[in-house]
């Protein structure tokens, strides 16, 4: 049977998975719990800590504490599944939906109308993310031909990784957009 089970765990899996205050190690408990029923974590693209006690540097902590796991009749169901950490938006839903000055027609309409504003600023036009990574490949590759340095180096190689899953969002959207001409 498939399993896909995705939650916030409030706590870390790895070391990898926290950033700041005092170490701490992962229980073995949960995955323990994970390897017995053989789900695995499905990764993420985005941001790695989708949560922080937003403080000053010196005492930041970040974790990663929401996840996603699956097992492999998952996977072959649904080979293309993914999990993405989008940008954090407090309270949003909740300053909707318990305006009770507004009726819930207009609660919808005007939620619906954010959510399309802010899928557009968080994610942009596709064309027009791949034009200025490809401005910014150029101009690093440009820079390093000058000045090779380990900085421009792993920033090469950000920005070609960042470039790659471009291209998958424009290959989506195309295939999207072939489904919806047939």
């Amino acid at each position: 049977m498939p399993w896909l089970i995705t939650w916030v765990f409030n706590d870390i899996l790895t070391i990898e998975d926290k950033n700041g205050g005092l170490p701490s190690f992962p229980r073995r408990l949960m995955a323990d719990c994970l390897n017995d029923c053989n789900l695995f974590d499905l990764g993420f693209k985005g941001r790695r800590f989708t949560c922080s006690n937003l403080r000053e540097l010196s005492q930041l902590i970040q974790e990663r504490l929401d996840y996603a796991f699956d097992n492999n009749q998952w996977k072959l169901m649904f080979p293309k599944a993914s999990v993405i950490h989008l940008p954090y938006f407090p309270g949003i839903v909740d300053n909707f939906w318990n305006d009770t000055t507004n009726p819930l027609v207009n609660t919808i309409r005007d939620f619906t109308s954010f959510l399309r504003d802010w899928n557009r600023i968080s994610f942009g036009n596709v064309f027009s993310k791949k034009n200025k990574i490809l401005a910014c490949i150029n101009g690093v590759q440009r820079a390093l031909a000058n000045d090779p340095n380990e900085f421009l180096i792993k920033l090469q190689q950000t920005l070609a990784k960042d470039y790659m899953d471009i291209l998958k969002q424009e290959e989506d959207l195309w295939l999207v957009k072939k489904r919806l001409n047939c």
